[in-house]
């Protein structure tokens, strides 16, 4: 691999994991802007959060996973 092939690889992740962050920002502005209108509070479980969390993050950790939402097949 060339080192301009791998400088656009970089390149692309970053710019892959900067759009994730955007998303994740966007959706915490949502969650807490509908949150602030309801008042609205339960009691969570958050043992069954953090494991649905541990889930839905094992792709992205395997590395098999594109930050938006499509699978990589190699």
């Amino acid at each position: 691999m060339t080192a301009d092939c791998q400088v656009k690889r970089y390149m692309e992740m970053i710019h892959t994991a900067a759009q994730d962050a955007a998303q994740t920002v966007s959706r915490l502005r949502e969650f807490y802007r509908l949150r602030g209108r309801t008042g609205l509070r339960q009691q969570l479980d958050v043992n069954v959060i953090v494991e649905e969390v541990v889930q839905l993050t094992a792709l992205a950790r395997a590395g098999d996973y594109k930050g938006d939402d499509r699978m990589i097949h190699s």
